[in-house]
């Protein structure tokens, strides 16, 4: 059985597991890897929120480490921009 969620004590899927395990450095890489991958395509902040259906503030947070993307937004950010989640969270640097 998956551990429960701390938000909805739902078990974890496999990504919540990756990016929330013990040591993670989530939080350290995560906004400067979205930050960076966008960027380097050209995509402001205003222009990712919009495409992801997003309140216009949403990527400055995730960015400045104010709030933790959902598994699902994670996924959504990952195929827009055509990285794997583990390059976005910062597993790997490929």
């Amino acid at each position: 059985m998956l551990p429960a969620s701390k938000n909805n004590g739902m078990p974890m899927s496999p990504i919540d597991l990756k990016i929330h395990k013990k040591g993670s450095d989530f939080m350290n890489d995560f906004p400067q890897r979205l930050r960076s991958l966008r960027r380097k395509r050209g995509c402001t902040q205003a222009r990712l929120c919009e495409a992801l259906n997003l309140g216009h503030l949403t990527i400055s947070r995730y960015e400045t480490s104010k709030l933790q993307p959902s598994t699902d937004v994670l996924c959504k950010i990952a195929d827009y921009l055509n990285v794997s989640i583990d390059n976005l969270v910062g597993h790997t640097k490929k």
